[in-house]
């Protein structure tokens, strides 16, 4: 993604390195295959995994690793965002939208 930015000089796009979640610090990512495929995903067994209504009651990943995360409330005080200017938000983070739909819906 970072080359992809920089080889098509787009100048409206901020990569945050980090996965998006309800925690600020850092959460468990895990994979079926190598890290980078489409079955990498936060929803997984672990310690900040926690069940919810409509969650699958055992998720396995034979790959795991810590990786930083940011919330929606950092992410947008670290970035100047004016929540009012927002429209849409799109998601596609491997599963993680299930997390991250109840966390919002406060929001």
């Amino acid at each position: 993604m970072k080359e992809n930015i920089k080889v098509n000089n787009f100048k409206n796009i901020s990569l945050i390195e980090k996965a998006f979640d309800s925690i600020d610090g850092y959460s468990l990512l895990g994979g079926n295959g190598e890290f980078g495929n489409s079955m990498s995903s936060l929803v997984i067994v672990g310690e900040n995994y926690k069940l919810q209504p409509g969650f699958p009651s055992k998720l396995q990943h034979k790959y795991k690793m810590k990786v930083p995360s940011i919330t929606m409330e950092t992410l947008i005080n670290q970035q100047n965002i004016n929540i009012e200017e927002v429209s849409l938000i799109k998601m596609d983070i491997e599963g993680g939208e299930i997390i991250l739909i109840t966390y919002l819906e406060d929001f």
